[in-house]
């Protein structure tokens, strides 16, 4: 409906709250070493072309769509149209009214906030708009029942169009990335974080190209706080020691 998909993407900052930390549990730890077993072979490929841990890449997995299982049912390029009106004055008005569900106070600062996310939101969903284009250009089939998230994004990777123009990879070089398959999703992830600076052994970098994905350090931190228990022997993931200096030679 458009009055949930304008809602769900320029009112949900109103609500404060560590979503993404309650998700780490026994259940998904579990979850994330049962799909790094039983995708083996995609993994291997993947982390010997990008060197990202599989760990990271099968705990993103997992907070985006449950490995798959839930990926959305908003029509996604009906998402990008409706998002286009997100400006219009009559639909700011709502916005600022139906504020209200989304937090105890709405602030005269809350109201000017989501005036600007309205802006910035119809920005956004021209370019996604124009991401779908190409992918239709390149593959009709890829638009087949294309279903995804309020925020219109898709498959098991949750990507935006955008994201899929730019970072998708198939796990086989010679057919267009389905990201809802796993190896295509894994790959995708590993290509997108290592674009995104991922440097192995270097934590200051996870957490950098996790938070290009979302920008939120909870985000992060719960991924890593994952995989770290769902993978703790993860060689990419340990610190690379401290070079030592060589002595100079006495002159």
């Amino acid at each position: 409906p458009f009055s949930e998909v304008l809602e769900l993407n320029t009112l949900l900052f109103l609500r404060k709250s560590d979503y993404h930390g309650v998700q780490v549990n026994d259940d998904a730890t579990e979850a994330v070493r049962a799909f790094i077993s039983a995708n083996k072979v995609a993994f291997d490929s993947a982390e010997k072309k990008y060197r990202v841990s599989r760990g990271v890449i099968a705990s993103l997995l997992w907070m985006e769509s449950r490995h798959g299982k839930n990926q959305g049912q908003f029509h996604v390029p009906s998402v990008f149209v409706d998002l286009v009106q997100a400006d219009r004055p009559a639909v700011v008005l709502y916005l600022h009214q139906a504020a209200k569900r989304f937090t105890d106070h709405v602030t005269g600062k809350n109201r000017r906030d989501i005036t600007s996310r309205t802006k910035k939101r119809v920005t956004w969903a021209i370019a996604e708009l124009k991401a779908i284009q190409t992918m239709h250009r390149k593959n009709k089939d890829v638009l087949h029942d294309f279903k995804g998230s309020f925020a219109g994004a898709f498959g098991m990777a949750q990507f935006e169009p955008s994201s899929y123009v730019h970072y998708a990879r198939a796990e086989s070089a010679d057919r267009p990335a389905n990201l809802e398959q796993a190896g295509d999703a894994i790959h995708s992830f590993a290509y997108y974080l290592h674009k995104s600076g991922w440097k192995p052994g270097r934590s200051k970098s996870f957490v950098r190209a996790l938070m290009r994905y979302n920008n939120s350090h909870d985000y992060a931190a719960a991924i890593l706080k994952l995989a770290s228990q769902a993978s703790p022997g993860d060689e990419l993931n340990r610190r690379r020691p401290a070079s030592k200096k060589k002595p100079r030679p006495k002159s």
